[in-house]
């Protein structure tokens, strides 16, 4: 996977706020759980943009580079091809004469 979230950090988040809830005798809301999982899952998600875009455009230079090999090596081997072509009829012309 490209992109990736530990649980952990998430659990630990509200492990943390629920016994701090619970040691003031409330009422824990699963409301906030959700909200501290959100937001250290997105920050560790954030944190993890910036490998990602050199990643995507290393892969993306080194596929454009690819193809463009396909190409130019098709492009070649047809030029190659005729050039062969002219020669043989060129020296067979030249042999006739």
């Amino acid at each position: 996977m490209i992109l990736w979230a530990r649980a952990e950090t998430a659990q630990k988040g509200i492990t943390e706020d629920m016994e701090r809830v619970f040691s003031a005798n409330l009422n824990y809301q699963p409301d906030d759980a959700v909200r501290i999982a959100g937001k250290r899952i997105r920050r560790e998600l954030k944190e993890q943009v910036p490998r990602i875009v050199i990643i995507s455009r290393i892969v993306l230079v080194i596929a454009f580079i690819f193809v463009q090999a396909i190409v130019f090596g098709l492009l070649i081997r047809a030029a190659l091809a005729d050039i062969r072509e002219n020669f043989y009829l060129n020296t067979i012309a030249i042999l006739l004469l």
